[in-house]
């Protein structure tokens, strides 16, 4: 036995690479968000665990190659590999603008850039493939995969973690720079450096060294308010110049270089007077979204063209209250509720870098109205803020807030809104003083107004579940009307007013006043409408008027929140969502996913056959089948259950990124635990072992997806850092058996497949790339609920498997 095999250290590096991949993985959902558009953020993933399936099976497909003497220095120069390759494909991806998918040159475009983001998790795929089926100890035998899969895992779950931390002092490309130095150190600590060949040795340092250099300087670069790289084009136009951007797990925020001197907004009416001279910036959020930052000096006549804005029409029907604002943004409907001369004003924002640049950076410029003592501003998760709230509030606002930028959790997320449920408005009406009202504004498009009916039929459903009779006599529907002078443009806004009470004969006079002064359109009052589709949608029987429709208007729920998705998936090949009144971004990010779905069931099925047919004279694959469900089963089970789960308590803890870090890291964490449990086990005693954990995982299964969400329910009015910890304990106890999985099937095929792990880590990764599409879509379409059980359901298929598996070898033995 040579020194070189004596001395490994497979663990440390598995934890690195490990580590690398998955700080690479969310990073990539950012820039793909800013870069690109939400909807092919959440491909990231599908593209990151393809390429590191391909890697299993350049492993399985290429042996001579990977022969254990060589296995050293493969992971070394590999390791150098992933660092390389994990900056190239960022710089390239940089280079390459966005093109519009639904053309052939974009789709070339798209496969292209898809393609070269892969590069790394190739090289990932082989590393891990290496160090789980191929290292040995040092007595030179193949090491404990329990062991090495826990570190694995530890690994991947303090990536989901630490790219929260590092996105808060750096910027995306500094991120990318510090990720290709982790990468680095999985080759540097598997074997000791005096064991390198010279020229490798000097090589991985120089590597190692220069991305930690590189990093140091881009740290530095951060803290003047720019990136070491910046972003050369986004949604496939080229970025203007920067005087502030500041990055984190919820968003890239910038300022561009071009004050605004014209009222910014959707939502002003044809009466704005003409020849307005403001000065203001607009505060971009993932080259999306936009809020403006308006010059204040505390003279509120500069402020008095936002009554024209129809997002602020509750002020002139709820004077003198006690306001609570939803998503402060830069800070306009604050200054709004100031204008009104409200009574006082709660204002609460979950993204602390707009707060920064609000109050800090451009404090002075917006007159500091964050220090008027009637002004309090929240850095926090509204829903909870409210659930936990003593206060009762007269007018609540939610002005054209959203999740549609990919956060650190896009890929996995999809989008699901806390806010937009019919449990969050319960919430939030039970937080209005009596006849207290809830303003919600939307989106109000003129040929399909997707989102104000799907808002109507929530409002209907909610009212409803309080008892109420006559839910039309607790809603009204304003919209900004531009029809004199000027085109009407495809995109209005609309708001929505919802009361506990029924609203009055002069809260309609009263609407009435407001409106004509400022040419808003009453779209929907007690006894009036100007849409035939609201007097179903706010009648009791709405759900028969919906059925009908191709759009999915059916409100929405803790457990199906993707208020945004309104294709149902039975509807995507229906022409008629592609005309030009229905289709937009939502319906495309539909069809992406069920596009996608396609692609990768054809390569999931690829991954599996084309090994086969390679290596058919090559491999013995009898007595397989057991071990190939197995693994299969296991692969869709933990992605479907992990998705599920995210979706979950993304909702819970009130956003996408909590659900993302506080999931992923307690099954990560949780399913290391459990793999490095079974490290002591012996083969002889894997048949009453394999029992034991099918009977664990499965009654735990149960037992948390029966009371999870009466558990959630009861918790939700709770702090943060209380719901934080309730979260992590529900889901660390089945991770923990879910963990046991996989080196309990490696285990089981240790002395009879050996020949064949590489292809099943491989089938193993594919099923999951395919689970996590298949989460989203039944998550989308049924439910989480459902989402979770049929995860449970793999796990029940596996048991099978694995318990027919040993039974047949037992049998094996006895005939022997």
């Amino acid at each position: 036995m040579t020194a070189e095999m004596m001395t490994t250290r497979p663990r440390r590096a598995i934890f690195f690479i490990s580590l690398a991949t998955l700080l690479f993985e969310v990073l990539i959902t950012r820039i793909f968000s800013v870069t690109m558009w939400y909807h092919f953020a959440f491909m990231a993933i599908s593209v990151a665990m393809f390429g590191m399936t391909a890697g299993a099976l350049i492993v399985y497909l290429a042996p001579e190659y990977f022969r254990k003497e060589k296995i050293a220095e493969r992971i070394t120069s590999f390791s150098i590999l992933l660092s390389a390759t994990i900056l190239f494909s960022f710089l390239m991806h940089l280079a390459m603008p966005f093109a519009d998918p639904r053309s052939l040159s974009g789709v070339v475009a798209l496969g292209l850039n898809f393609t070269v983001i892969s590069l790394p998790f190739v090289a990932s795929g082989i590393l891990i493939t290496l160090l789980l089926t191929k290292t040995t100890d040092e007595a030179g035998n193949s090491t404990n995969v329990g062991s090495i899969y826990a570190a694995d895992l530890a690994g991947a779950g303090l990536g989901c973690v630490g790219i929260v931390f590092i996105l808060k002092f750096a910027d995306a490309s500094t991120a990318i720079v510090i990720t290709s130095f982790i990468a680095t150190l999985g080759g540097l600590v598997y074997r000791p450096l005096r064991l390198l060949a010279r020229g490798q040795r000097r090589f991985a340092l120089v590597a190692s060294c220069s991305m930690l250099l590189l990093a140091c300087i881009g740290g530095y670069v951060s803290t003047t308010g720019h990136a070491l790289f910046r972003l050369l084009f986004v949604k496939g136009l080229p970025d203007r110049d920067l005087v502030y951007e500041r990055w984190n797990s919820f968003s890239r925020v910038a300022v561009y270089d071009d004050l605004g001197t014209t009222p910014f907004g959707w939502g002003f009416s044809d009466a704005l007077p003409k020849g307005i001279k403001i000065s203001q910036y607009n505060l971009n959020i993932d080259a999306n979204a936009s809020t403006p930052v308006t010059h204040f000096t505390g003279n509120f006549d500069s402020v008095q063209y936002l009554k024209y804005d129809v997002t602020n029409v509750a002020h002139s029907i709820r004077p003198n209250s006690d306001v609570l604002v939803i998503g402060a943004g830069g800070g306009r409907d604050i200054l709004s509720a100031l204008l009104f001369k409200q009574k006082s004003v709660t204002a609460v924002e979950i993204n602390d870098n707009i707060i920064e640049a609000v109050t800090k950076k451009y404090g002075d410029f917006t007159g500091h109205f964050d220090r008027y003592p009637n002004v309090h501003l929240v850095n926090d998760e509204a829903r909870s803020y409210v659930a936990r709230s003593k206060d009762k509030f007269g007018l609540m606002e939610i002005s054209l807030i959203d999740t549609w930028a990919a956060t650190a959790a896009g890929a996995y997320a999809l989008t699901e809104n806390a806010l937009y449920t019919e449990d969050a408005w319960q919430v939030f009406l039970d937080h209005l003083k009596p006849g207290g009202v809830l303003s919600l504004s939307r989106w109000y498009g003129n040929g399909m107004p997707g989102e104000m009916y799907r808002m109507a039929t929530l409002a209907t459903q909610t009212l409803l579940d309080r008892g109420v009779k006559d839910p039309r006599s607790h809603v009204l529907v304003v919209k900004n009307d531009v029809s004199q002078g000027m085109e009407t443009p495809k995109w209005q806004i609309g708001t929505l007013l919802i009361s506990n009470q029924p609203f009055t004969d002069s809260d309609i006079v009263a609407l009435h006043q407001v409106c004509q002064d400022r040419h808003f359109e009453i779209m929907v009052e007690p006894t009036e409408t100007k849409d035939k589709h609201y007097d179903e949608f706010f009648s009791p029987d709405y759900k028969t008027h919906i059925a009908s429709m191709v759009l999915n208007l059916s409100p929405t729920s803790d457990d199906k929140p993707f208020f945004f998705q309104m294709l149902s998936i039975m509807n995507v090949f229906n022409p008629e969502i592609f005309s030009e009144r229905i289709f937009h971004l939502n319906i495309m990010a539909v069809v992406t996913l069920v596009g996608l779905l396609l692609v990768v069931l054809f390569l999931t099925i690829s991954c599996i056959l084309i090994p086969m047919i390679l290596r058919a004279k090559k491999t013995n694959l009898a007595g397989s089948s057991m071990s190939f469900i197995f693994f299969s089963a296991i692969g869709l089970g933990f992605m479907i259950i992990e998705i599920a789960q995210i979706e979950r308590f993304s909702v819970f803890l009130g956003h996408p990124v909590y659900g993302f870090t506080v999931s992923l890291f307690s099954l990560l964490i949780s399913s290391g635990l459990g793999s490095l449990s079974t490290q002591s086990l012996s083969f002889g005693k894997l048949r009453g072992r394999s029992i034991f954990w099918a009977a664990a995982l499965l009654g735990v299964l149960l037992i948390v997806g029966i009371l999870t969400p009466g558990i959630l329910h009861n918790f939700a009015s709770s702090t943060t850092p209380v719901r934080i910890m309730l979260a992590a304990v529900i889901l660390a106890i089945p991770g923990f058996f879910m963990g046991m999985a996989f080196p309990i099937g490696m285990k089981s095929v240790s002395k009879s497949l050996e020949h064949i792990t590489p292809w099943l880590w491989g089938i193993n990764g594919a099923m999951s790339v395919f689970a996590s599409v298949l989460a989203i879509i039944l998550s989308m379409e049924a439910g989480i609920t459902v989402a979770y059980w049929t995860g449970s359901a793999c796990y029940v298929i596996a048991a099978i498997s694995l318990i027919r598996q040993q039974s047949a070898k037992t049998g094996q033995r006895l005939v022997a």
